[in-house]
């Protein structure tokens, strides 16, 4: 499976009413519900470029009417997971394959929040590995015969606490959690080192755990 595509071609799956709404309706595409507007006058097969949560898309872009960083919303009392836009009007004069990721042509980043002032974080995600930032279920429609076949186990993630630990080429231990390096005073840092696991790594290894 690929890395995570910001803005890609899909294919719109089917429209659905919005009670008591006359200007907008949900259009399902891949395993999300996007709201849109009736003028885009979209219907199932139509392929159009949708936009994930976590896009940042730049103020100066005409293509977009204002700096905007995209989270899933309530509208009407509907979950809207994204953005949809059509082709034309990111210039494209063709239309290209479903599940095209079309991300740089989009001009679209993903969003970095701004280091916190105060706290354990003392700079950005630098670890010689990359972050967890796999598709998410509900794009990988493609695959979802063979996950149904998979086993699995259902867990609660308490506290949303990730961390990667890792060692530079000068044997100096780092710890990060989601976007930020933390002090090593952290208690993520504190509970690597209950465990042992600092002393578990070489120059250039890392290793990660929730």
């Amino acid at each position: 499976m690929s890395n995570r595509k910001l803005v890609s071609v899909q294919e719109i799956i089917g429209v659905d009413p919005i009670e008591g709404a006359d200007r907008i309706e949900v259009a399902r595409i891949l395993g999300w519900r996007v709201v849109v507007g009736k003028d885009m006058h979209l219907k199932p097969g139509d392929r159009v470029a949708y936009f994930e949560t976590d896009s940042l898309l730049p103020a100066y872009d005409p293509r977009y009417k204002a700096f905007q960083v995209l989270r899933t919303m309530k509208l009407r009392g509907v979950y809207s997971q994204g953005l949809i836009m059509r082709l034309d009007e990111l210039g494209f004069r063709y239309t290209p394959p479903v599940g095209t990721d079309i991300t740089t042509e989009a001009n679209v980043l993903k969003y970095e929040e701004p280091l916190p002032m105060g706290g354990m974080q003392i700079g950005r995600f630098d670890a010689p590995c990359s972050k967890s930032d796999a598709p998410r279920l509900q794009t990988l429609t493609e695959y979802w015969g063979e996950i149904k076949t998979l086993k699995a186990v259902p867990t609660v993630k308490v506290d949303g606490t990730s961390t990667t630990l890792s060692m530079d080429e000068r044997g100096q231990v780092h710890v990060y959690s989601r976007n930020w390096e933390l002090d090593s005073m952290s208690s993520n840092m504190r509970l690597a080192k209950r465990f042992q696991l600092d002393k578990m790594l070489w120059p250039g290894m890392a290793v990660q755990f929730e």
